[in-house]
């Protein structure tokens, strides 16, 4: 059963106890594996901008953050958020789970923040991922762990996503699994690779 944060809960995506346990520039530091100036990062599911704000920062003027989101209201608020903070190179649109308005091959990091389990299709999703990846773009998901000792925070267990379930996953949708552990005892992350065509492939 996938669980899907309502708009009346977005304060929840903002406090200040989501910023003690997940500090977003650290986050994205540590798995957003070598985040550059002037690169192109993709944030799925970015909600208020939580992550997507902050990756504007960390990538600088000549770089570009593009958020997507399926509820408009997220949209709205990040890009209202981005207004009042004066962060010019963040975009955030709306979106379809398994369709992004994003063009084949535009991004060099794409973010995937507590969005795994609350995924319909999770292999249409990743093929898609796949899609708007350079060869040789990343791809970071961190998630729920799928156990009763991290069950003090978060969704519901049988609302969560086992850590193998989203590895097969990415594999199954022709990305190549680069890393995996825990940020803490909440959560697992996965960072993945799109794989360089080999010689000759279209």
């Amino acid at each position: 059963m996938t669980h899907k944060f309502s708009p009346e809960r977005m304060a929840r995506l903002e406090s200040p106890e989501r910023h003690r346990n997940f500090p977003p520039e650290q986050l994205l530091r540590r798995f957003g594996v070598g985040l550059r100036e002037g690169e192109v990062l993709l944030d799925v599911g970015c909600g208020p901008g939580f992550f997507a704000l902050p990756a504007a920062r960390l990538i600088g003027p000549s770089g570009r953050v593009i958020g997507i989101d399926t509820a408009p209201e997220m949209v709205e608020a990040a890009n209202g958020r981005a207004r009042e903070a004066g962060v010019a190179n963040l975009e955030v649109l709306r979106s379809e789970e398994n369709t992004f308005p994003v063009a084949d091959s535009a991004v060099d990091l794409l973010w995937i923040a507590f969005l795994a389990h609350e995924l319909l299709e999770p292999v249409a999703f990743f093929r898609e991922c796949r899609r708007v990846l350079r060869p040789g773009g990343r791809l970071a998901v961190i998630d729920w762990r799928k156990d009763p000792e991290a069950a003090e925070m978060g969704p519901a267990l049988d609302e969560r996503v086992g850590e193998e379930d989203v590895a097969e996953a990415l594999v199954s949708a022709g990305l190549a699994l680069s890393e995996r552990g825990r940020w803490n005892r909440f959560t697992f992350y996965i960072t993945a690779v799109r794989p360089a065509p080999d010689p000759g492939e279209a």
